[in-house]
């Protein structure tokens, strides 16, 4: 039986002419809606290939780079080519050995003390394997002491007091020497104060330098000046 011929089309047929010559309708909202999703695949594939990896992390840092007790610690991550991330970054924490936690901010919520290890593990985007992440550690170094002058004083003897304040964020024992001052100057351990029995007459700018050194040899020098003037009547 002889009937009307049959014509099939696929999704991938070219559009053809109607009789009357121009393009159907349906071929081209067909066409225009093809050449929509290859530009978008395009975009999507283009898109992808920028997006930056563990791969593109030329530097991790610590910020400080030596920490000591007491300090926060933070991380800075730097890019090659300067690209600028545009996935999350997560950075997982560890000391000495434990997991403290992990989040998007570079920074350890966790109080460190000296001697502690500190490890650090930074994941580009949705990955979360070991194996891709960048890794690096640091080891929480002693801090040196501190000494800082509260007060200073001239009697109407002439009795000079100057108190300080001597502290060691590591609970460390530290002691303090006068290494530079005017003759008789000396330093009082128990009350923590330089005392000078000032020369009737003495006047002009005398130097002084302390230091003061904790148990694993830490040290700090502290200097200042003392000024006197001749009094007049």
């Amino acid at each position: 039986m002889t009937g009307a011929p049959v014509h099939q089309m696929s999704c991938f047929s070219r559009p053809r002419l109607s009789e009357g010559g121009s393009w159907s309708r349906f071929g081209v909202f067909g066409l225009a809606l093809l050449l929509l999703t290859w530009a978008g695949c395009l975009q999507s594939v283009e898109a992808s290939s920028k997006l930056p990896s563990v791969l593109d992390i030329k530097s991790l840092d610590f910020d400080p780079q030596c920490p000591v007790a007491g300090d926060t610690l933070g991380a800075v991550v730097v890019f090659r080519d300067q690209i600028e991330p545009l996935v999350p970054m997560l950075y997982r924490w560890h000391v000495n050995g434990d997991f403290i936690g992990e989040s998007t901010y570079p920074q350890l919520e966790c109080p460190i003390k000296r001697g502690d290890l500190v490890e650090l593990m930074v994941f580009v985007g949705d990955m979360r394997d070991e194996t891709r992440g960048f890794k690096k550690s640091v080891k929480v170094a002693n801090s040196a002491p501190e000494l800082r002058r509260i007060s200073e004083s001239v009697d109407e003897k002439g009795l000079y007091v100057a108190q300080f304040e001597v502290s060691d964020k590591d609970g460390d024992a530290v002691s303090v020497t006068l290494q530079k001052g005017p003759e008789g100057m000396a330093w009082k351990a128990d009350t923590r104060e330089l005392r000078w029995s000032v020369p009737q007459g003495t006047a002009g700018l005398f130097p002084v330098e302390l230091s003061a050194s904790d148990s694993e040899g830490a040290t700090v020098v502290y200097s200042y000046s003392v000024t006197l003037k001749q009094e007049t009547t």
